[in-house]
């Protein structure tokens, strides 16, 4: 896309910038995402908050379905999760509020 030298955003550079290609992942919250980052050789990220239960065996069943790429040698797993914080045990133990949609 081409941006008028004018345009106040035309200096902006990107960074990662021009030319780089950043690592793509399989993000997944089934044991189906996970064979399939296997297989394929990717790093996979499990969707922990989504499925807390399958996290163990998902990573597992990439482990076990892993072949050697271009991209890796060996399995590379994260887990994505929500988490909370609060300056208190007192504070992070009450209920969160209610979501409130714009």
């Amino acid at each position: 896309m081409k941006v008028a030298t004018s345009d106040p955003f035309a200096r902006i550079t990107a960074v990662p910038g021009r030319g780089h290609q950043p690592a793509m992942w399989l993000l997944g919250s089934s044991g189906y995402s996970a064979q399939v980052a296997g297989l394929l050789g990717l790093p996979f990220a499990f969707a922990h908050h989504f499925s807390p239960a399958k996290t163990i065996p998902a990573l597992a069943l990439y482990r076990s379905h892993f072949r050697p790429s271009d991209v890796l040698d060996r399995p590379y797993a994260m887990v994505a999760a929500a988490v909370g914080s609060a300056v208190s045990i007192t504070i992070g133990t009450r209920p969160p509020p209610p979501r409130q949609c714009p």
